[in-house]
């Protein structure tokens, strides 16, 4: 059961790998407007959040920021066909 468990995991960390190294920045560097909206996104954050101190608090802690950035991917390939 354990081998099982690991070659999942070997999968999962396989495809992560796949999506961080080629597929989401393909996404951002095919739409140019997506840098803009990230750093409009890290802004506003770090505007309305009088914890966020620089935009890397947001950026690493922030689910409504990491949510906005998956949507932005998976806008991207809803308008691809993927």
């Amino acid at each position: 059961m354990s081998l099982r468990r690991s070659n999942h995991i070997q999968v999962e960390d396989a495809t992560w790998r796949a999506l961080r190294e080629e597929v989401i920045p393909q996404a951002f560097s095919d739409s140019p407007g997506t840098r803009k909206a990230i750093r409009s996104d890290l802004a506003a954050a770090v505007d309305r959040d009088s914890s966020a101190h620089g935009m890397s608090t947001p950026f690493l802690n922030h689910k409504g920021v990491h949510s906005l950035q998956a949507y932005r991917v998976s806008h991207w390939f809803w308008t691809k066909g993927r």
